[in-house]
């Protein structure tokens, strides 16, 4: 999460015009996603007879992705009796391709935060490798804490001031390209959502406060950046 560190909550709700932009960036990519989807469908067969943009395979092609953080997490030891399973850095997509379209289920498990992902992913190349877009939906459950200005602090450190929790559903669209060199590929990605999230532990928060921090949480959940290893079957 530290990531979000240069893309502070703080700026953008002490700045209306930024956020009138982001929320209005984020809109136009999750409506985008629809007449996108449907223009890469036709891409698949040729009209007039002339040749199709992008080759198609009827063959499906199952992959796993892995994301790097997740193997470093058990490589380094977090306590002298080996890994510990509450700092376990986890994230797993199980991936099925045909036809230029990928179907994706993810599970992400981090110190402070639990989500479960379905994705689908357009692309202009049969072997699903290069430039890809499509919609998303998730579903998370997380733990923050606030700072000194009773703000989401973004850390994974130990929690030692005042938590709360968070569950919520993103539903929006993502980019990015991947790298493919034969059966691995490096796949990064960017996310623009809107998020829908429910609050508590925030009881003694006047209604003013509370609102503070949910904006704060949902314009960072509003975006999210990722990047995976893929392994493909073929």
């Amino acid at each position: 999460m530290e990531i979000i560190k240069g893309f502070s909550p703080q700026f953008l709700l002490k700045n209306n015009h930024g956020s009138i932009v982001l929320w209005s960036i984020i809109l136009y990519f999750v409506l985008m996603g629809y007449p996108l989807s449907v223009r890469a469908q036709d891409t698949t067969s040729p009209r007039g007879g002339g040749s199709a943009k992008i080759n198609s395979s009827s063959e499906p092609v199952l992959s796993v992705g892995v994301s790097p953080a997740s193997l470093m997490s058990f490589v380094a030891p977090f306590s002298e009796n080996g890994v510990s399973l509450d700092r376990v850095w986890l994230s797993l997509a199980v991936s099925v391709g045909i036809d230029a379209k990928e179907y994706s289920l993810g599970f992400a498990k981090y110190p402070h935060y639990v989500s479960l992902m379905g994705e689908q992913r357009f692309f202009f190349s049969s072997d699903f490798s290069g430039f890809f877009y499509g919609p998303f939906v998730s579903l998370d459950m997380l733990t923050l804490t606030l700072d000194d200005s009773r703000l989401p602090a973004y850390t994974v450190s130990a929690y030692e001031k005042e938590q709360y929790h968070v569950v919520g559903l993103r539903v929006g669209g993502a980019l990015g390209w991947r790298f493919r060199f034969s059966s691995v590929a490096i796949t990064p990605r960017l996310g623009l959502a809107v998020p829908l999230l429910y609050l508590w532990g925030l009881e003694n928060t006047t209604s003013d406060a509370w609102w503070t921090i949910y904006g704060a949480t949902a314009l960072a959940r509003s975006v999210s950046l990722g990047c995976k290893i893929d392994f493909f079957s073929k």
